[in-house]
């Protein structure tokens, strides 16, 4: 359903900032075309979004994608697709504002992640999602229809739910609903992922232990680096305290771990808590292993302390959130003082979400020791390491260097600084899962292999000091660090020194922030923070105080911005100092551009140079760049504040970082750094000056680079924009159209955004306006239509009637009239009395136009007319159901028009057009520009088009083809559908479509049979020249395997490269050629043999012998019929590929295609005839044909659906020779059967293939 808005009220937010970095556009070699990208490339990805939407996306060899959103039964709107980096947002028109509030998690709507996290439809039928209420009462409320509840989540107030894909719009409502509650009801606070969390938050390496895999061959332990073995020789070995290690499980049976675990608990979906993975078993034994198994040389940090294992993180090595949470809870109930949690989300772009939430909640409790992250990039401290309250643990080599791999602070997204400090993560050895005596043990690299050194030296601590707070634990750990020359951002306080901590009896506050300071840093106050020295000992201790404060860029802070008021301060014995530490930004000592932002550095206190005592605390101080106020205002096409989905994209071209907004206001007001940006808006206007109705324009602006040196206002003016209208020869009518832009910047141009707004037809017109030019990098923009013949004009007594199809699938055609009836409330249209007539219907948004389609359909209507009184404007809520046309009205034109009926008006409406779905011709059009916006309107004459004469064949059961069409000027990365909407194709069809003709765009067709499984077939991508394109049929049979198309850049279905061998075989094809993919209700298998054996691939890659050997491929594809209704393709195949092949063959390998022609009729069905004459021919990758030495012809008649089931193989009668081959087929007896084929074929160089077609036509 399209959301009918009113205009929104509150604040545009921020949907976000980050770095982003787009991959550049490369064409690639015939043989890379394929590698590495094992079966993937070519196929479609389907991923069902939280809405209930689902979005699709093909990527090709040379890495340009294709991205659509199929939207929900009953749901229509505008649609935005952002680019950032990996991130691919899909976010529908009703879920911006809740992701620009952040109610919504836009992670819910990044299709890259969910692909990665295993969430696509192929791989789930469910998205688990948590949800966040404002009371622990409304978290125990049932869950939304549509959902099942996995996990209660009680430290969150929240819940972790597995929302049904095929229910995801019910749920969708159900969270929209709770997210609007202020009173009454459970008001939901939050929607998240329950996203995938990494074992090592990046990438731990683990190393074989040596040749022999003996301990000696091992490198020394890292433990004695961090002063544990003297804390032991003091009694203090964690003995007492128990310390949760929330990772993979743990091996039971290994000799450190035997006796060391008090109590162990899954959490995730293996079977039980046992390590199979190694990562959890590495970290506990570092935690605390006995080294049992190196005669306790390689020892845990705390050998003496009591584990508790919670298994967080699969089999896999990867976890969800909710797991996370509730192991974390588990561990605090369990009575753990330290939480050891070797993991991280390093997606994450913000210090937010429930594990962050839930380390706050529960620090009062326990120490959360968690892992910096190992990106090794700036401001990358991860969640939920990057929480205020957890102990962040960066990674050190044995020499004190920071480790290349360990993140550095501040903490992603915010402005205090992480991590807190560091300990040993390179070559950290370890017990191995699974490894006995000489091989018990193994290398690992991490801020994982960090972090349960820390979480061990913590519970020495609290047993040596068993009334600490988890609060004082860590503050005493960071005090006591060792001495570091790098910076707080790389090593928090410094390294781990746990001696030091047990016998420092002085301890300092943690890290503290001096302030942040807002830009221009005039007329401020100096601001005093006291920084506070504890002593717990009897002794008086007095310090010499050193500070070093450095910049982002590492140079030092100018004299004067922090200050100490002591060089010297006394420590009374069980008593306290404080040190004053004074901020004072002067205005007239600024630091370098570069240094502004983060600014660091560590208090030393220390007695006699640090040999008789030194305490360290970090401070930081938010220092803001020169910073302006951009105000920003968008006004749609009547003056007022625009409404959503009105938006604007602000990016730095200085600072590579882009923030999106959506407008819900009058203006909206942000901080930003001063610079050079580049600021792109759409601004939407509805039906009514008041905000109400539909979206009936959408405006484009553009500033493509544009200096903010001062405060500034800009305002987005609808009105300032210039229509855009569509000409062209034949009479037509746009249905949809999707326009956006591409911005990239800096000398290579690598880094960018872009973003595109996918527009259904209700949307009546686009706008422009005149940019300025872009001077660093490149601005394009492109905007594509679909335009067909006139939709049937409507009129009651001469008057026309305006109105909105409900469905593309049912409108009115040809010309004709009816008595128009009021039949009043929709509930009575069943039992009304409208056969042969047309029904005035009122209804309300929460009545489904289904029902409406299912009644009209069922009581005989010839139509139905439409409104929602209580609704001023336009609504949109389409319906799926084909048969009877239902049109929608404007609420004042439902009303006159109910008021002419009851005053005994004429009654009868006529119409007169061309529905969609029989439009003898479609314009595919696409005009893009670079470097700024000139406004033109769009102008189509034939004779410059493609034209392509089509031919679409027809369905049984009334089921509809529908098709789709993607423009992509060549420097995009992603071409997104034209329009919001699959077309309807009344097939079978004859129709002339008609594309842009120019070098510089790309053009990509898909058709399907109007199901829900991504069956498609695509043509293209190709550029076209103006001009009649050779005829071209749609889903003719016979159905099979094909060779992709030449000139689409994805013809290299099958390639050696070097002695990899790899396979990207379309699984369907018709006798065009058009290539498609298997659906998500498709069972498709491989299985490659070499000389007989077969071989397991890696990544998609077959390795095979340098030499001569013969290969056979085998690629089986079945369709579930039961899930295609109304599908007359054939029901599955089996092809066999054998052919030789060397080192010395490189690229393209001499596969063969059998290609067929057959007299069918425009449903793919052949007479019964006892000389039934089938053509074979064989093409090679590219679409060259093949001289063919021999081939063998038989065939099956009967109902079979599988190629295993077919038994009654009956020869066929070849003739001919070369490139074409005939063979006749009796089937005379075979009305209402289906004629099945296997056929083998021979080439020259002696390579040949065997396929079986099952089901490959009917026989009428």
């Amino acid at each position: 359903m399209t959301s009918h808005h009113p205009r929104a009220a509150l604040a545009a937010l921020a949907v976000g900032a980050l770095v982003v970095a787009l991959a550049p556009v490369v064409a690639a070699s015939p043989a890379a075309a394929v590698a590495g990208a094992g079966n993937d490339v070519g196929t479609v990805t389907a991923v069902t979004l939280v809405t209930g939407d689902r979005a699709l996306i093909r990527t090709g060899a040379d890495g340009r994608r294709l991205v659509s959103l199929e939207q929900a039964d009953g749901r229509r709107g505008v649609a935005t697709i952002r680019e950032d980096g990996d991130a691919l947002y899909v976010i529908p028109e009703d879920a911006l504002a809740l992701v620009s509030a952040g109610t919504v998690d836009r992670r819910l709507f990044d299709v890259n992640l969910l692909v990665r996290s295993g969430y696509d439809d192929r791989a789930s039928d469910k998205l688990p999602v948590i949800t966040t209420y404002g009371s622990a009462v409304a978290a125990r409320s049932a869950p939304p229809a549509g959902t099942n509840q996995r996990l209660a989540l009680p430290v969150v107030d929240g819940a972790a739910l597995d929302v049904d894909k095929a229910e995801a719009a019910t749920a969708w409502k159900s969270f929209t609903r709770a997210a609007g509650t202020r009173s009454g009801g459970a008001q939901l606070t939050g929607l998240w992922l329950d996203g995938r969390v990494k074992a090592d938050g990046a990438s731990d390496t683990v190393v074989t232990a040596g040749a022999s895999g003996s301990a000696t061959a091992l490198p020394p332990p890292t433990v004695p680096l961090t002063g544990a073995p003297a804390a032991w020789q003091k009694g203090f070995n964690g003995a007492g305290v128990k310390v949760a290690v929330l990772d993979t499980g743990y091996d039971a049976g290994h000799p450190d771990l035997a006796g060391r675990v008090v109590a162990a608990k899954n959490f995730t979906f293996s079977r039980d808590a046992d390590d199979r993975q190694g990562h959890g078993t590495h970290t506990a034994s570092t935690v605390g292993g006995s080294g049992a198994a190196s005669a306790g040389r390689y020892a845990g940090e705390s050998p003496g302390a009591d584990l508790l294992i919670g298994k967080v993180l699969g089999d896999d090595g990867y976890g969800q959130d909710s797991w996370i949470i509730a192991g974390m809870q588990w561990a605090v109930d369990q009575g753990a003082k330290v939480v050891s949690m070797s993991l991280g989300d390093a997606s994450s772009t913000a210090c937010k979400g429930p594990t962050v939430d839930a380390v706050k909640l529960l620090s009062d409790r326990a120490l959360f020791v968690i892992a910096a992250g190992n990106s090794g990039a700036r401001g990358s401290v991860s969640t939920p390491g990057c929480a205020p309250e957890a102990l962040a643990v960066a990674a050190v080599d044995r020499d004190g260097a920071t480790a290349a791999f360990s993140s550095r602070g501040p903490a992603v997204g915010e402005h205090y600084a992480k991590p807190d400090i560091s300990a040993p993560g390179v070559d950290v050895v370890a017990a191995r899962a699974g490894g006995r005596g000489e091989r018990a043990y193994t290398t690992m690299s991490g801020t994982s292999m960090a972090t349960p050194h820390v979480a061990g030296a913590a519970a020495i601590l609290a047993q040596a000091s068993p009334g600490l707070t988890p609060t004082q634990l860590k503050n005493t750990l960071i005090s006591a660090v060792g001495k570091t020359g790098a910076p707080v951002m790389e090593q928090g306080a410094g390294p781990l020194d746990v001696d030091r901590a047990v016998g420092e009896q002085v301890t300092g506050p943690g890290t503290t922030s001096l302030g942040e300071y807002d830009w221009p840093h005039v007329d401020q106050s100096p601001q005093t923070t006291p920084i506070t020295l504890t002593n717990s000992g009897d002794s008086t201790r007095t310090y010499h105080l050193d500070l070093d404060v450095r910049g982002d860029d590492g140079s030092r802070a100018p004299n004067g911005t922090v200050e100490l008021g002591v060089r010297q301060v006394t420590v009374p014995p069980h008593g306290a100092a404080t040190i004053p530490v004074t901020a004072e930004p002067d205005p007239h000592k600024q630091p370098s551009d570069a240094a502004y932002g983060l600014f660091t550095g560590r208090i030393v206190a220390t007695v006699d140079g640090g040999r008789r005592g030194r305490v360290t605390a970090p401070v930081s101080l938010w220092l803001e760049p020169k910073t302006v106020t951009l105000t920003l205002r968008a006004l749609d096409r009547f003056g007022a504040a625009a409404a959503l989905p009105s938006q604007v994209d602000v990016v730095s071209l200085d600072r590579d970082i882009v923030r999106r907004y959506a407008f819900g206001g009058p203006e909206l007001s942000v901080r930003v750094p001063a610079g050079a940006y580049s600021l792109v808006a759409f601004v939407a206007t509805r039906d009514l000056a008041d905000g109400n109705g539909l979206v009936s324009s959408v405006s484009f602006h553009a500033r493509p680079e544009v200096v903010l040196d001062k405060d500034t206002t800009i305002t987005f003016d609808a009105r300032a924009a210039e229509r855009i209208a569509v000409h062209t020869d034949r009479p037509s009518e746009v249905r949809g159209y999707t326009t956006g832009y591409a911005r990239r910047w800096n000398e290579a141009g690598r880094l960018g955004v872009a973003t595109y707004l996918n527009v259904p037809d209700f949307v009546h017109d686009l706008y422009m306006e005149e940019s300025s030019a872009a001077k660093d990098g490149s601005f394009t923009y492109a905007t594509q239509v679909r335009a067909y013949a006139l939709r049937a004009e409507l009129t009651v007594a001469g008057e026309k009637v305006a109105y909105e199809p409900a469905s593309t699938r049912a409108e009115f055609d040809g010309t004709g009239s009816a008595e128009l009836v009021d039949v009043g409330d929709a509930a009575q249209l069943a039992s009304a009395d409208v056969r042969g007539r047309v029904a005035l219907v009122s209804s309300r948004p929460q009545y489904p136009n289904d029902y409406l389609a299912r009644d009209a359909k069922k009581a005989g209507a010839v139509g139905v007319v439409l409104g929602y009184p209580d609704y001023p404007g336009r609504w949109d809520y389409p319906t799926s159901l084909p048969g009877v046309p239902i049109v929608q009205l404007e609420t004042a034109e439902f009303a006159a028009l109910r008021a002419r009926l009851a005053a005994g008006a004429p009654a009868a409406i006529s119409w007169h057009g061309t529905a969609l779905a029989t439009s003898p011709y479609v314009y595919n059009l696409a005009q893009s520009g670079s470097g700024r916006i000139h406004v033109r309107d769009i102008v189509a004459r034939d004779r410059d088009l493609a034209s392509i004469p089509s031919r679409w064949y027809g369905m049984k059961d009334g089921a509809v083809r529908t098709d789709a069409v993607f423009a992509q000027p060549t420097a995009w990365n992603t071409a997104v559908q034209t329009g919001t909407d699959k077309h309807p194709i009344a097939a079978p069809i004859a129709r002339t479509e008609l594309f842009t003709a120019d070098d510089s765009l790309r053009w990509t067709q898909r058709g399907s049979s109007d199901q829900f499984h991504t069956e498609y077939l695509y043509d293209g991508p190709f550029s076209y020249r103006p001009g009649q394109q050779p005829d071209t049929t749609w889903y003719r049979g016979i159905m099979r395997p094909v060779p992709p198309r030449a000139g689409t850049g994805l013809e290299n279905a099958a390639v050696r490269d070097g002695d990899d061998l790899v396979f990207a075989v379309p699984s369907w094809g018709d006798a065009a050629g058009h290539d498609g993919v298997s659906g998500t209700r498709d069972a498709k298998s491989a299985l490659l043999t070499v000389d007989g054996a077969p071989v397991i691939p890696v990544a998609g890659r077959y390795r095979v012998p340098e030499g001569p050997a013969t290969v056979t491929y085998t690629q089986e594809v079945t369709r579930y019929l039961q899930f295609y209704p109304g599908w007359t393709g054939s029901a599955g195949s089996r092809t066999e590929w054998t052919f030789c092949t060397s080192a010395t063959d490189q690229g393209r390998l001499p596969v063969l295609f059998p290609a067929y022609e057959a007299d069918l009729d425009d449903y793919n069905s052949a007479p019964a005839t006892a000389t039934f004459p089938l053509t074979i021919s064989a093409d090679r990758q590219g679409g060259a044909k093949v001289e063919l030495t021999d081939v063998k012809v038989e065939y099956a008649i009967g109902q079979q659906q599988t190629a295993g089931t077919i038994t009654s193989w009956k020869p066929a009668t070849v003739t001919g020779g070369g490139t074409s081959w005939t063979a006749t087929l009796d089937q005379s007896t075979a009305s209402g059967q289906y004629v099945s084929l296997r056929v083998t074929a021979t080439a020259g160089d002696g390579s040949t293939v065997r396929q079986t077609v099952v089901r490959a036509y009917p026989v009428s």
